[in-house]
């Protein structure tokens, strides 16, 4: 989700004292299994003291080394779970769901919420972003009860061009990006019992910073920042902050790394950051060089920040990275040669990279499932055409016509949602049910499993709604 940068000075954030530490993502309650660590996606919150994350139940869900085992929460629920980025929701999906209660949140002046975002926590709650495209008096971060639809609290923001889905941490508030004081891009974290919230930048520049930060297994936040935007040198850094809001280390000029890009100026695009194995941090970034545009792959240290290896490939990224399951990490690159899509496979101890043209053309990577197929929007040339799942070797397995925003469920459902909400079969692709949104036209912004196996979603109208079995 992306708003316009220009400040309105009217809109006030609340603030309050920090709501607590750093952790990784909120479980669902009452999870039962084998027990096994498990780190969050998305933005840091507040500085504050505080233990790691705690060890997790799997509930069965998923491989044993799954970082995340059965975390709601994460950048973009429908789109891309964990630091992993692997968008699994790790709970179940409904399987003949209804619509059970609406609530209609303000609109801008086009009778429109703007761009939007939806969010779950362990206990059944929303946390729901609403943006006003032309009115920005709308702006606001509301919980919500994701069984009933009463709103428990709202607190206006004042959206970036970071503002993205609410980070609900496993405990200590949730975490969002925001203008803080003198507009400054900023990362808030908002009590959950209140609302109320503190901000901080770590003392960065978070102008332009990937939306979708990586939380660490010990709460740690890994942040990609640059200093000099704009200007004859831009420099581009990833940093970890502790989880006492004290930077750990710093990373040299990512530019450095990578050829030089063609103006020579140091000006890069940062992609947002993937945890692997242990940690290991994973960062991608483009370089436009004077023929063409490469994608620029890095590991750094989880400890020091040194960096353990970068590897240039052609072309430029449209999908990742995101960390399989068994540690390899994925991405999807548009050759300028041939103009079409390549599924590139890159190991995590040396970044070796095996190279696999598709078929197909393809635009982001939505979700992988535990035994690494590929969920990717599908692009037949003219703009994004629906889902396509790949498997290790770039060969198709099945595509659909279903909307190209997903996650899959933990009984391996993909659900996916645009004019409607569908369920597919992830081994076939076929539709298992779809869930029509209560008002027309059908529109739905975001949409975000819930720990009970229901739905929370939001239509362009502010139609916010609730379904399950």
């Amino acid at each position: 989700m992306i708003s316009t940068r220009l400040p309105i000075a009217a809109l006030v954030i609340a603030t309050a004292a920090a709501c607590g530490s750093r952790t990784g993502l909120e479980l669902p309650s009452g999870a039962a299994g084998t027990s096994s660590s498990s780190s969050g996606g998305g933005s840091g919150g507040s500085s504050g003291g505080g233990s790691g994350s705690s060890g997790s139940s799997s509930g069965g869900m998923g491989p044993p080394q799954d970082r995340c085992p059965s975390a709601v929460s994460g950048p973009k629920p429908m789109f891309g779970n964990c630091s992993t980025r692997d968008g699994r929701s790790r709970v179940p999906a409904p399987t003949s769901p209804h619509v059970t209660w609406t609530a209609k949140l303000p609109t801008d002046s086009t009778g429109q919420v703007g761009l939007s975002a939806v969010s779950t926590d362990s206990s059944g709650n929303a946390y729901v972003v609403t943006t006003g495209e032309v009115d920005e008096s709308t702006a606001a971060l509301r919980r919500v009860n994701g069984a009933s639809g009463a709103i428990a609290w709202t607190t206006p923001i004042m959206p970036d061009e970071e503002t993205s889905t609410p980070i609900v941490l496993a405990s200590g508030g949730v975490d969002m990006f925001a203008y803080g004081k003198s507009y400054s891009d900023s990362v808030f974290t908002f009590d959950p019992a209140t609302g109320s919230s503190t901000s901080t930048t770590f003392g960065f520049s978070l102008y332009y910073a990937p939306s979708d930060l990586a939380v660490g297994s010990d709460g740690s936040l890994y942040v990609t920042h640059q200093d000099g935007v704009g200007s004859a040198k831009t420099t581009t850094y990833v940093s970890r902050v502790g989880p006492d809001g004290a930077v750990r280390w710093s990373t040299v000029d990512l530019a450095t790394l990578g050829p030089t890009p063609e103006y020579n100026d140091g000006d890069i695009s940062p992609y947002p950051i993937a945890l692997g194995k242990d940690d290991l941090v994973v960062m991608f970034d483009g370089v436009l060089e004077k023929s063409s545009e490469v994608t620029v792959a890095h590991a750094f240290d989880p400890t020091t920040g040194a960096v353990l290896w970068s590897q240039t490939v052609d072309g430029e990224l449209v999908g990742g990275p995101v960390v399989r399951s068994d540690g390899t990490i994925v991405a999807v690159i548009d050759s300028p040669v041939t103009g079409t899509s390549n599924l590139d496979v890159f190991q995590p101890s040396t970044g070796a990279v095996a190279v696999h043209p598709l078929s197909i053309g393809a635009f982001e990577i939505l979700a992988v499932t535990t035994d690494g197929v590929v969920i990717a929007g599908a692009d037949a040339g003219k703009g994004i055409s629906g889902l396509v799942a790949l498997a290790g070797d770039g060969s198709v397995l099945w595509t659909s016509q279903a909307a190209s925003r997903a996650t899959i469920a933990s009984d391996g459902t993909v659900v996916v949602f645009g004019q409607t909400i569908q369920g597919l079969d992830g081994s076939t692709g076929s539709m298992k049910w779809e869930l029509a949104p209560p008002v027309p036209p059908p529109c739905i912004m975001d949409a975000a499993l819930t720990s009970a196996g229901g739905i929370v979603a939001l239509q362009c109208d502010g139609t916010l709604f609730g379904a399950s079995d």
